[in-house]
């Protein structure tokens, strides 16, 4: 990179080139000062598309100390971030816009952030669990997350949330807003529990008159194993199969 573009990042505060454009310590010691002078004066940091960028650099450097300057950060289209942290408040006391969209490989997301006024998690297609912790929020859009299972919001100004739909899975759905007007409730996922058949008591006498051993008690049986309905027949006296017992045998009882 040359001179003039770090010494313009520093004076200006702004980065909008790729992340493997910043000075690399790695490579040369000596731009391990000048790197982390860029991060301090920084005010709109901007890495989109990016590759090779990873959570290390989330974690290890940006975050690793407040970042009072900073205002706006915008690293969407990222391919190797899958957790992304912002925690605790006082990291980036002046974020106001966050735009983490896009992003290939993202599953959590935590933002505790007081200052945020504006975050979008759109077409994040990995995405499972985001919880925002944003007193001043004021929008957010998380469109085109189809794998989102739980979101969790606390925000005293937020209005809006945009896409909310299109999560075909979400499950968990606890939105502490009390001004939030322009929201669209999406239909919570029910998971739905595996069908257990339990052994009739017709099937239970059979196996003790054989001296077979019953079945764990912790697991019903396959329906497969009870279909004996046809060859035993209807039973018009007492209005029902015979092997549907009005009373469960004892062990079978809290199934």
């Amino acid at each position: 990179m040359p001179q003039g573009g770090r010494m313009q990042c520093i004076q200006w505060g702004k980065w909008e080139r790729p992340y493997e454009s910043l000075p690399d310590a790695m490579k040369w010691p000596a731009f391990a000062p000048i790197r982390e002078n860029m991060l301090e004066a920084l005010q709109w940091l901007e890495i989109i598309w990016s590759k090779t960028m990873d959570e290390s650099f989330i974690d290890l450097e940006l975050f690793y100390v407040p970042r009072p300057n900073l205002a706006r950060l915008d690293i969407r289209g990222t391919y190797l971030i899958k957790k992304f942290t912002l925690s605790p408040y006082d990291k980036l006391p002046a974020l106001t816009y966050l735009d983490i969209s896009c992003m290939a490989v993202l599953e959590n997301v935590l933002i505790q952030c007081n200052s945020l006024e504006w975050v979008t998690l759109a077409r994040s297609f990995e995405l499972k669990k985001a919880l925002l912790e944003t007193r001043n929020l004021k929008e957010l859009i998380i469109d085109t997350c189809p794998k989102l299972g739980t979101l969790i919001i606390w925000s005293k100004e937020l209005t809006s949330i945009k896409g909310l739909t299109d999560s075909k899975i979400l499950t968990k759905l606890e939105l502490f807003c009390p001004k939030l007007v322009d929201f669209e409730r999406p239909p919570l996922y029910v998971i739905e529990k595996p069908k257990v058949y339990h052994p009739m008591i017709l099937q239970l006498l059979k196996w003790e008159a054989a001296g077979e051993p019953e079945p764990p008690k912790e697991f019903g049986l396959l329906k497969k194993d009870l279909e004996v309905q046809d060859q035993l027949g209807w039973d018009s006296r007492a209005g029902t199969y015979p092997n549907h017992p009005l009373l469960p045998r004892t062990f079978l009882v809290g199934f």
